[in-house]
């Protein structure tokens, strides 16, 4: 778990650092940049200028992947503890209605 856990954590850093790296070339650019040139915005097209729309790509997916890693390191515990639970449930369940099904079958009991 700490090792996925780690390595989401690492992942995220990276797409963060990554994306402010860019996203100060990027509003630099803007200023400097007249209107709304094209139909995707400023912002992008100052990407393009400044050459960080790959750069910006690459962050969004190492977000991404990130918060999937560390989404998978804690789900882990909770689905095992999660299915504990209905283990545990169904037992007490079946349990009971043996005990009902057994006293119904009693002589004179109803049917």
């Amino acid at each position: 778990m700490m090792k996925k856990l780690a390595a989401g954590g690492a992942l995220l850093l990276c797409g963060i650092m990554l994306y402010i790296g860019v996203h100060i070339g990027a509003v630099l650019q803007m200023t400097r940049q007249p209107g709304f040139g094209n139909p995707a915005g400023t912002y992008m097209a100052a990407l393009r200028e400044t050459g960080g729309l790959a750069g910006f790509w690459i962050a969004v997916i190492l977000g991404v992947l990130g918060i999937i890693c560390m989404a998978w390191a804690f789900s882990g515990p909770l689905l095992r503890e999660s299915a504990g639970a209905i283990r545990d449930a169904d037992e007490h369940f079946e349990a009971r209605r043996a005990a009902e099904q057994g006293s119904d079958e009693r002589p004179g009991g109803r049917a």
